[in-house]
């Protein structure tokens, strides 16, 4: 028998390399499948009334107040949201959204 050493290399790699893509094939399969199945439950639950996410912050009573004293340039944002009990960004949210409102 002949020996060629080179070809059983050659071949052993295509096997190899055949292999690889099979399972990368597979492998991206799966997540597209999982992907999909995510998306399909999100929908459903938010077809059921579910919300994500943190629920909001409620607004304290004396936020007008606090508005108030705000645009009177007597308090900061930071300060503001710091009586309120949350952050600065908070209370400038609802400032914009009060003046969206009216």
């Amino acid at each position: 028998m002949t020996d060629y050493p080179g070809q059983e290399t050659k071949v052993a790699q295509l096997i190899s390399l055949l292999l690889l893509q099979f399972y990368d094939v597979t492998v991206l399969q799966k997540k597209v499948y999982k992907q999909q199945r995510q998306t399909e439950g999100i929908h459903a639950a938010r077809a059921k009334g579910v919300r994500f996410g943190r629920p909001p912050m409620e607004r304290d009573p004396k936020f007008e107040e606090l508005k108030k004293q705000w645009e009177s340039g007597q308090i900061s944002l930071r300060e503001g949201g710091r009586q309120l009990g949350g952050t600065h960004k908070t209370f400038q949210k609802w400032v914009t959204e009060s003046e969206t409102s009216r």
